[in-house]
């Protein structure tokens, strides 16, 4: 069976703490420019550890070499290619990664093509995790109308079957769409229509004359394949909602309601609930909040200031990645905070050691991994911080002499530990001269 498959579900789901096959997931733009300001947390009364020493190196290989790299092709720099959301999955030893128009597999060893699936549009959405070695993509066929769907095998690297989205409307554009594989189906969530289809051969299980109940419709439903999460939006009063379903039976567990005047714009965590809530998503969040079992409001953090970011959650604590400063000598750094989330107290903050952007990225144990953004004449960093008090240690080096192809690739990039190897993906909404990088 494929280890370590690719994005935790809606940013960073509950951690797993497995060293074998560890995957480390992140797709956090490094900001350029940013002001001050960084994370405000509201109703943190209790004193915090702050650490500035540097990291110690921990045990072990260390430092690492440029291994193998993929030359982004000459028409997918274009700007015309607006492909979006892409989506990175491991599977049998390949890593997998949609493309403008194409789902592509490498040899993680060797950085070489295994099979690749050519689009007849770009990739627009794709669901965030595989089941049972299915990945399901939607692409534009159309420019500009995301309603194609595709279910691919990632052991076979072959189309299982593809077919355009039914739609009462006649175009198939389901407005703003996202894909859940679950349970044997996939289904496609729009804020105009919805429709289930059966992973095995693509037969519609479901499609209701309208995606509209008292005014609400499902916009997306995030799950870690145990619990789910439905978000859904009414219109006629503009308030967005929650609702904790039982995967297996469909019973609604509970329904949380967000604070009047703000959309949910992302959940960082289904265990426990966290969602991060803002005016807009063009404006940002401005709230952290922590739902607790029965579905109420157990605390809420102020987030003024950031300009969107990474939240790893893990128990009762967020870990939280504040927003860039830019210090006299014209570096760019940040810290790493531990947020109580029952009780809003800061239990620790964290430079990672080094005057840099850290990104928080997933759990190991008791470690919290970090990547440290290259500078010049030197390459980025994985580094562990210790969950008690946020103590760091070197996991990771890159090499100085790639320094200033990591920049490159850097912005908006993915970040991926896998096989004891790092992995630098880039966001191809955003043009650089490399697809992947591999070090080991």
């Amino acid at each position: 069976m494929p280890q370590g498959f690719g994005p935790a579900p809606v940013s960073s789901g509950p951690a797993r703490g497995r060293r074998k096959a560890l995957l480390i997931v992140l797709a956090l733009l490094l900001v350029a420019g940013l002001g001050g300001g960084g994370w405000l947390l509201w109703g943190g009364h209790g004193k915090a550890t702050k650490r500035n020493s540097g990291p110690a190196e921990s045990s072990g290989q260390i430092d690492t070499r440029l291994d193998w790299m993929i030359p982004t092709p000459d028409k997918e720099k274009s700007a015309d290619v607006h492909a979006s959301n892409p989506m990175t999955w491991f599977a049998y030893g390949n890593i997998v990664r949609t493309r403008d128009r194409q789902i592509t597999a490498y040899d993680i060893e060797h950085g070489k093509q295994q099979w690749n699936v050519p689009l007849a549009g770009e990739v627009c959405k794709a669901a965030r995790r595989p089941e049972n070695d299915m990945v399901a993509v939607l692409y534009e066929k159309e420019k500009y109308k995301c309603n194609n769907l595709i279910v691919v095998d990632l052991k076979s690297g072959r189309a299982k079957w593809e077919q355009k989205l039914p739609s009462y409307s006649g175009d198939g554009e389901y407005i703003d769409p996202q894909v859940r594989l679950s349970r044997g189906t996939v289904k496609v969530m729009g804020t105009s229509e919805q429709a289930t289809f059966a992973v095995a051969d693509g037969k519609v299980l479901d499609h209701p004359k309208t995606n509209v109940i008292y005014d609400c419709a499902e916009t997306d439903a995030p799950t870690d394949g145990k619990i789910l999460i439905s978000i859904v939006k009414c219109s006629s009063s503009n308030r967005e909602f929650l609702r904790k379903i039982d995967s297996a039976t469909g019973r609604v567990d509970w329904t949380w309601k967000a604070p009047e005047g703000l959309d949910i714009l992302s959940v960082p965590s289904i265990d426990p609930v966290t969602v991060s809530v803002g005016k807009s998503e063009a404006d940002g969040p401005t709230d952290l909040l922590s739902v607790n079992s029965e579905g109420r409001t157990q605390s809420t953090y102020s987030l003024t200031g950031q300009a969107g970011g990474h939240v790893s959650v893990r128990g009762d604590t967020a870990y939280l990645a504040t927003q860039p400063k830019e210090t006299s000598a014209g570096i760019k750094q940040n810290e790493i905070q531990a947020i109580d989330l029952k009780t809003g107290e800061k239990r620790w903050s964290s430079t990672a050691g080094g005057n840099r952007v850290n990104r928080s990225l997933d759990f190991d144990g008791d470690k919290l991994l970090v990547y440290q953004a290259p500078q010049a004449g030197e390459g980025g960093k994985l580094v562990d911080l210790d969950l008690r008090d946020g103590s760091p240690s070197v996991r990771k080096k890159l090499p100085a002499e790639s320094s200033s192809i990591q920049y490159d690739v850097d912005f908006g990039s993915e970040i991926y530990l896998q096989d004891d190897r790092v992995f630098i993906v880039a966001d191809i909404t955003i043009p650089s001269n490399y697809l992947i990088m591999s070090f080991k």
